[in-house]
Parts: structure tokens; sequence; C-alpha cells
């Protein structure tokens, strides 16, 4: 029994897609009410609690080194099925997701001071695994154990709350826009056709993703040269990439590699829910259960009102206020997978990616991505 539980490669491997095959098939059960990947890292942080599986699978696995690489690929592969009008329209994006999340880091660090100190309450500050990181490494620095444990906490489930609230708002949006008459700016959409790449490399699959590599490999230059992240400039070079010819609008699913790129950004995820330990929900239940009242009141309350005044739906709105909680790649896997529980048209399916999806990504890229590590990095330093 011991030497069947001692995990190689392949075995490593073959429990997270085991996790990922249940939480593909409960999420078909329930129309993509829930997204997939947290219904399988859910199922994989129960588990995990009685010790048969590490939590160090993806590294037993050898994907913890290739995280990076398929997400940056993917982000690429988004940028370049965007048209440049379709990037450039999506400012008002940026604007709502940035101040929803400086609404949402002010109130929680105004509210949890009172009660906790202000450096417990950074370890509450809303983002992905780098802000987390930043301000674990400085509580450790500090002695702060509390901060450690509760930015552990409550980084380990903001997905869980974070895609329950996107997820039945982005629902809403993608039923309220399906039942929208077809205008004519929405047949000129769909019937518009897809940018040629040019003759490098065209039609083969390691061509196509040896575009995709150097287009991943000029923005991780150019980003550590100016100090910008990589991922924002992997979306902005697919951009100008599909514009220029240089990849067409499909060159992720040609490289034959998509199925492969998502498991490994997604078992990374399912992988990072075994964080969450039983003693570690013990001991900060309460203030993680104030923390998630305080985010989802902001979001819901000011999200749809500054929405509002950008042209949003409060669907829409409170979709992309809730992204600072889920980030890349969450937010485009649980706009994908609604879109294809409402509809089995492809033509319906590319128009919600365009409407919705790509929103969820840009939202979740400028504020989890960028902004967040910026401010976690800021108060951060201000601890102690």
């Amino acid at each position: 029994m011991s030497g069947i539980l001692t995990f190689d490669t392949f075995q490593a491997g073959a429990v997270l897609l085991v996790f990922m095959v249940a939480g593909d098939w409960l999420a078909k059960k329930l129309k993509g009410r829930l997204p997939s990947v947290l219904i399988a890292g859910l199922f994989f942080m129960l588990v995990s609690w009685t010790g048969v599986f590490p939590e160090n699978l993806m590294e037993l696995g050898g994907f913890s080194s290739l995280t990076s690489v398929a997400t940056a690929l993917i982000i690429t592969g988004m940028g370049a099925s965007m048209s440049l009008r379709t990037f450039a329209a999506n400012w008002r994006v940026v604007v709502l997701a940035v101040c929803s999340y400086l609404c949402q880091a002010g109130a929680i660090l105004g509210i949890l001071s009172c009660f906790m100190g202000f450096d417990t309450a950074v370890g509450a500050l809303p983002g992905g695994s780098m802000t987390a990181l930043i301000i674990q490494q400085r509580a450790a620095e500090l002695g702060y154990d509390d901060t450690i444990v509760l930015s552990v906490l409550f980084f380990s489930t903001q997905a869980i709350v974070g895609s329950l609230l996107a997820g039945h708002y982005v629902r809403r949006e993608s039923r309220r826009l399906l039942a929208l008459p077809r205008t004519e700016d929405r047949r000129k959409e769909e019937e518009k056709p897809v940018a040629k790449a040019l003759a490098f490399f065209d039609g083969s699959n390691y061509g196509n993703l040896c575009k995709l590599y150097i287009l991943a490999w000029v923005s991780s230059k150019i980003g550590a040269l100016i100090g910008v992240n990589s991922y924002i400039l992997c979306l902005f070079l697919g951009v100008l990439g599909a514009a220029a010819g240089f990849v067409d609008q499909e060159t992720i699913k040609r490289t034959g590699m998509e199925n492969f790129l998502y498991f490994v950004m997604m078992g990374n995820i399912v992988a990072g829910f075994g964080r969450a330990t039983p003693e570690v929900f013990a001991r900060m239940v309460l203030p993680v259960a104030a923390v998630f009242a305080i985010e989802v009141g902001v979001t819901c309350l000011f999200s749809p009102l500054l929405g509002k005044m950008l042209g949003f739906t409060r669907e829409m709105s409170v979709a992309l206020g809730s992204n600072i909680m889920m980030g890349f790649p969450l937010n485009m896997m649980l706009s994908t997978e609604i879109a294809q529980s409402l509809t089995d048209s492809e033509e319906e399916r590319a128009y919600l990616s365009t409407e919705v999806a790509s929103k969820m990504v840009i939202a979740g890229l400028s504020t989890t991505t960028s902004l967040a590590v910026f401010a976690g990095g800021l108060l951060a330093n201000c601890m102690g």
C-alpha cells in the first residue's frame, strides 16, 4: 500500500486529472452553475485533509515549472482572438475593475484595522498568489503569525466566494445577451472574416506554437525592461500579432496543445486548494467571514453605481468587480463553461466570448495581475 501511495510523475498527473474529470462531470450536471475547476479544487481540498494525497502534486507531476509558460501562451492566444477595436473599447472595463478593487481594499483595511490592527488587516488584502506571497514574506520577517494565517486562508478560499458571485451574474448577463435581437452590429461582428496569418510557419502545429512562444518571450523581455507584468503584455502583443497577421485568431487551437495547456494551468489551481488545512480554517474563520462579507457587500453596492455611469448592466458590473477574488484563468474558465451550458451554437459562444469572457480576462489582468501586486508591495512595506 505504501508503494502505491508513493507518488511519481505519472501518478501525480493522473490524480489531478481524476479530480478534474469529476469536477467537469458535476459541473455539467449543475449546468455550469459552478465552474468545474472550483468543484475539482474543493474535492481535492477535502481529500487532502485525510493526508492520503500530498499537497505538492504539481511539483511531483513535473507541472509546476510549466504553469507560467501555459498561462502566458493562453493569454497570448486570448489576445489574438480579440480585434484592436475590441481591445481599445475595453478601457471602461479597466476603469471599473480598478475602481472596484480600490474600494474593496479600502473598505477591508479601514474596517478590519479597527478591530484587528493594520498589520493583520493587510493579510486580507484581495489579490492573486503574488500579492499573497509578498504579504506573507513580510509578515514572516516581522513574526506576525496571525497575518500569515489570515493571508493563507483568504487566498485559499477567495476563489470559492468569487466564483459563486461572478458565476451568478455572468450567467444572468449571458442569458440577457442571448435574448437580445440580432442587431446589425452583432451580425457584422459575427460575419467578420477571420484575419489570415502570414505564411511564416503556417499550417504547422509546431509553427503556431512557435509563434505564441515568440510573442510570450518578447513580452517577458519587455516586461522585465519596463517593469510591467509580462501577462498584460502577452495579451497586448497577442492583439497586435493578430492585427499584423503574424498569428490568426485561432492560433491557440491550431497548436494542437490547447487541452494540455489548460490542464497544466487548471491543475495548478486545483492543487492550490490543498493549502487550506482544517487548522487554518479553525483559527481565522471569523475574520475571513468578515472579509468576504465586506468584499461582497462593496462589490454588489459600488460596482453597479460606477458601471451605470460607464454603460454596463448591473450584472456585468458585479461580475467585473468580483474579478479580484478570482483573476485569470478562473474567470475565463467560468465564463466559457457558462457559455457552453447556455447554447450549442458556436456563433453564440463566440459572441459571448467577445462580450463577456474577454472583458472578464481584461478585468482580472488589470487588477489581480498588476494593481494588486503593486498595492500588496506598498502596504507590506508599511507593516511593522
